[in-house]
């Protein structure tokens, strides 16, 4: 399902599901602020939902 999702996205996604890493741990590996995080997360869990759903069918 990962692969729908651009490099940076699918890496913040293992980092914080795979690895169990923390916000400022993932924060300060990708240089990347946490509201940023917080939205790149959000943005991905819906494309993420409407593929799984749009395989339902």
């Amino acid at each position: 399902m990962l692969d729908c999702l651009n490099e940076t996205d699918r890496a913040i996604f293992l980092k914080l599901y795979m690895e169990e890493k923390n916000l400022d741990e993932v924060s300060a590996e990708t240089g990347l602020k946490k509201e940023v995080i917080y939205n790149r997360l959000s943005r991905g869990k819906k494309r993420i939902r409407s593929m799984y759903e749009s395989r339902e069918v």
